[in-house]
């Protein structure tokens, strides 16, 4: 059996693949001015106050990110 290193999702209806390589995307990098480290957490979801995040946004967009708020 071969292995496959990035099997198709199960909970996804459709499959897309692309005919040609992606395009590459530019990332930008912006520097800021920050008051603090630490950010403070008020989500009852979540287990812990305060959280450690020297960066403000990332390249995953998660949709359940406590910082998105933040940073669109």
């Amino acid at each position: 059996m071969k292995p496959i290193a990035n099997p198709p999702n199960p909970i996804e209806t459709h499959h897309r693949e692309l005919l040609e390589p992606a395009p590459n995307v530019a990332t930008q990098v912006f520097e800021e001015k920050t008051g603090a480290i630490l950010s403070r957490n008020d989500s009852p979801d979540l287990p812990f106050r305060w959280s450690v995040n020297p960066y403000r946004g990332c390249f995953h967009a998660c949709a359940y990110c406590y910082a998105r708020p933040s940073h669109q």
